[in-house]
């Protein structure tokens, strides 16, 4: 019986594009118009120029391009800058069974070495399909039954980047032209090389943007030693002190990951974000666009708010809750339950928010710091349930002529239930892109992702992207 770690080498290796969906394919290319588009706003962002910086001085070919800059890096490199990039603002796709980001680990790996191995944009996106696949697959491996959460989270590893960097040496290995056996040992090496706390997401500072850049980094690393004759262990992810039980503290299932491969496609279940805020605190933003576009309510209106939501959204954007009150950066507002409320219920830009609500302006404004300190976030036992496969929540306000107005939603606007349409992404991207390309430029991009697997090389694609 093969392992886990040569069932998705076969899958990535052997699967030929004529046998994706059709679905898969057209989502998978609608996933990198939405990557890049994320990427574009926060590439001349202090964080993002700290690690350019660093990756360009380490010198080597310019094989692939750095999105927002004039400039080619090594593809090791450039997934570094462009992976940070893309997760960045917190704007990028989830999936949320398993907790985890996906496309801000892939797409860079993708865009990185396609260009530098000069592939066409039909063979990126039977990669990254691919690689997309094993991402969602290893995150959902890490269920314990009954338990609504992530057991890589409760181990305090990132699943996002962990199992990214496993994604994305597979889609490397695919790029390459890599063999089943070849492309087991790049998931193994992989394995090996994945890294993420979330000690990240709590304690503050800039890692937490950078974890994607380092996973697609370290799995384009080891598919390219897996290339050279480099070899990882068969096992590395389900043996006894492999992946699955060290990331999980051994509270995995790998028939998650393992069972159904080839045929059912979790990625499907991919959400695009309407919002650059923390993901858990997205059902508050639509219960609050209900209530204001359906019930009236306006700011003046409040007394006060009251934010249900699960017990493991509570512990990560609700508490500690003076923190969460007066946040003190931009990154941690987009982390603040009751910041995002307040925000919301004021208005804001884009879908109903946008970068430019979470600026060091925004955080010091009195009147979003005002309403901020209404709201109060509680545990909402039936969001709870439903965790993770679903993130529901409820506001109920509380105004000053006594009324108590509350709204519900079972599911956050981008899942299944409430998918953002083609034109809601087209939107988003045209908005993040304009912030650094000039808008004809922009919409070339967009042309260009719109027809990219009919591409037979990606290079024009990223001369676009890089800002002149």
């Amino acid at each position: 019986m093969p392992t886990l770690a040569e069932q998705l080498g076969a899958f990535i290796a052997e699967t030929a594009f004529e046998a994706l969906p059709s679905d898969v394919i057209e989502d998978t290319k609608l996933r990198v118009l939405d990557s890049v588009g994320v990427s574009l706003p926060a590439s001349p962002l202090d964080y993002a120029l700290v690690v350019l910086r660093v990756a360009r001085a380490w010198g080597g070919p310019a094989e692939s391009s750095v999105i927002g800059h004039g400039l080619r890096l090594p593809a090791p490199a450039a997934c570094l800058v462009n992976g940070t990039l893309a997760h960045g603002l917190d704007f990028d796709d989830t999936y949320l069974p398993g907790l985890l980001h996906v496309s801000a680990n892939t797409v860079p790996a993708a865009l990185a070495t396609a260009e530098a191995l000069g592939s066409s944009g039909r063979q990126l996106v039977a990669a990254l399909a691919l690689g997309n696949e094993v991402s969602v697959r290893l995150g959902r491996a890490g269920r314990e039954p009954g338990k609504p959460t992530s057991t890589y989270f409760e181990q305090g590893f990132h699943a996002t980047s962990c199992c990214g960097a496993i994604a994305a040496a597979g889609i490397v290995a695919r790029l390459h032209g890599l063999d089943a056996g070849q492309t087991m040992h790049a998931l193994a090496i992989a394995a090996s090389t994945a890294s993420g706390l979330v000690e990240a997401n709590r304690g503050g500072g800039w890692i937490k943007r950078a974890h994607t850049g380092w996973a697609a980094h370290s799995g384009t690393v080891a598919a390219q030693l897996a290339a050279a004759g480099f070899t990882g262990p068969a096992t590395a992810l389900e043996g006894k002190y492999g992946f699955l039980n060290a990331y999980t503290g051994g509270k995995f299932d790998p028939a998650l990951a393992g069972d159904g491969v080839g045929s059912d496609w979790h990625s499907r279940e991919l959400q695009f974000k309407p919002y650059p805020c923390n993901h858990l605190t997205q059902p508050a933003v639509d219960a609050v666009r209900l209530l204001r576009e359906q019930d009236g309510v306006r700011p003046d209106d409040v007394e006060r708010i009251e934010v249900g939501v699960s017990a493991r959204a509570l512990t990560t954007v609700g508490e500690p809750l003076e923190s969460k009150l007066r946040p003190a950066t931009p990154y941690a507002a987009a982390f603040s339950l009751p910041f995002v409320t307040a925000k919301a219920f004021l208005g804001g830009g884009g879908l109903g928010l946008y970068v430019e609500d979470f600026t060091e302006e925004s955080i010091r404004d009195e009147r979003v710091l005002a309403l901020t300190a209404k709201v109060r976030p509680f545990e909402d036992p039936e969001s709870s349930a439903s965790f993770p496969d679903k993130l529901g929540g409820v506001v109920r306000v509380h105004t000053k002529d006594g009324r108590t107005l509350e709204r519900r939603v079972p599911a956050t606007r981008g899942s299944r239930e409430f998918p953002l349409s083609r034109a809601d992404v087209e939107l988003k991207f045209r908005l993040n892109a304009e912030q650094v390309l000039p808008a004809a430029q922009a919409a070339t991009a967009k042309s260009l992702l719109a027809r990219l697997d009919t591409l037979d090389s990606i290079a024009p694609l990223m001369e676009v992207l890089r800002r002149s």
